[in-house]
């Protein structure tokens, strides 16, 4: 049992008291600002040196157990420091200790300073440096090379492969007891084959909850949690085995075709009323004698006299998907990789016409044909056709120099003809 001491024989040791927090407990400080007063104890919390409680009152615990351990290094040091006599007896320190701790003369005060205190765990962490470096800490930092790290990987790989195939399973299993409750619920005298009545639904609670009571032996969080991982499996199943069912209604007895005698009936009047409208139109059309009436009205009767499928009225009643999830996955998966082949072939034929491009020779430069402009044309004709056919010489004055001038726009216009032909 651990002593207690008093708020005296800390004191007496020098050391200041405080508070930690909202404890009422007094503690000692072995240290602590002088400018905050703020500080550590001897169990090493931080607080505040305020001096408060009674003298009397006991000290921390923690702080007790420091403490003692304190005085008995201060009494053992002070012990081989003083040369052992024969002449006269040394009075024991551990008595002396017990009068402090006990409230003894008031006049003998142990004040050992800050750089004296040492705790327990400073001992311990001394002792742990003194005993020399500890095995050092690896990590890993790649996991195969781990040894036997195969056989793990291998065995536990076993272990989750055999729990896919047996949630599948179970899964199965479940989704077509669930297939019989939609069966045999009825909603407005159908099935209640897509699931979403109100009484399937409590008859599925129900089932589960009926499970749930046979589990013995198995904490509650965890029948809950595999409730409902059963629950997602038989969900992901469900479509596996409800397509199925639906496919085969049209080779179904008459008894499962009677579960859907609604649908039937309301598919064979409207049947009737349609062959009847086909059969007067090819009677029309026979009467007509036109060739073409006559076959359209021939297919139209055909099939309108088609077979009812039981299978097609169930799924566009219920909106029931024709592919299961499995199916619809291979599908797609089947339709992304027509995909890819087609990109990439794409690919391929870019690249290739790309190079055909670049390794063949650059064309020969064709000359680039310029077309006159016909208002240059014009304009050239006008000039002529107002050129007089007199020789220069000949005229004289003002007609001469307007024949000169006149000679002088056609050699500009000439010019920029030649220019346009031949821009080079």
């Amino acid at each position: 049992m651990n002593a207690t001491l008093l708020v005296k024989t800390a004191v007496r040791a020098g050391l200041a008291i405080g508070t930690v927090g909202k404890g009422a407990k007094p503690h000692a400080f072995r240290n602590a600002d002088e400018a905050t007063l703020a500080g550590v104890t001897l169990c090493k919390r931080t607080g505040r040196v305020d001096m408060s409680g009674d003298i009397e009152a006991e000290l921390c615990g923690p702080c007790s157990v420091e403490l003692i351990a304190l005085l008995a290094q201060v009494f053992e040091e002070a012990a081989e420091e003083t040369p052992a006599t024969t002449e006269e007896p040394v009075e024991d320190d551990t008595e002396a200790a017990e009068d402090n701790a006990q409230g003894g003369d008031e006049e003998t005060v142990l004040t050992p300073g800050p750089e004296s205190i040492e705790t327990t765990q400073d001992r311990e962490e001394k002792s742990r440096q003194e005993a020399g470096p500890t095995r050092a800490l690896v990590t890993t930092t790649d996991y195969k090379t781990v040894e036997g790290m195969e056989e793990i990987l291998n065995a536990g790989a076993a272990v989750i492969a055999d729990a896919f195939k047996t949630t599948i399973s179970i899964g199965l299993k479940v989704a077509n007891t669930m297939l019989q409750l939609r069966r045999f619920i009825l909603v407005d005298g159908l099935p209640s084959l897509d699931g979403k009545s109100n009484q399937y639904q409590a008859a599925v609670a129900a089932l589960f909850d009926l499970a749930t009571k046979q589990v013995a032996g198995v904490h509650e969080v965890d029948v809950k949690e595999v409730r409902n991982q059963i629950k997602r499996a038989a969900q992901n199943q469900m479509s596996a085995v409800l397509v199925p069912y639906v496919r085969a209604l049209d080779d179904a007895d008459e008894e499962e075709r009677a579960r859907y005698a609604p649908l039937l009936e309301a598919a064979e009047e409207s049947q009737r009323v349609a062959v009847e409208a086909a059969r007067s139109y090819y009677d029309e059309a026979l009467k007509d004698g036109n060739e073409e009436h006559i076959a359209l009205a021939a297919e139209t009767l055909e099939l309108a006299e088609r077979p009812i499928s039981l299978t097609d009225l169930v799924h566009d009643h219920y909106d029931i998907p024709r592919q299961t999830r499995q199916e619809l996955s291979k599908a797609d998966a089947a339709r992304r990789r027509e995909l890819a082949k087609a990109s990439k072939a794409a690919r391929d034929s870019s690249a290739e016409e790309e190079a055909e491009e670049e390794s063949a020779p650059a064309p020969a430069p064709v000359a680039p044909t310029t077309v006159v402009p016909a208002a240059v044309l014009d304009d050239v004709a006008q000039v002529l056709a107002s050129v007089p056919l007199t020789p220069v010489s000949v005229l004289e004055g003002d007609e001469r120099d307007a024949l000169i001038e006149q000679l002088d726009e056609i050699e500009k216009l000439l010019r920029i003809i030649r220019d346009a032909a031949n821009p080079l």
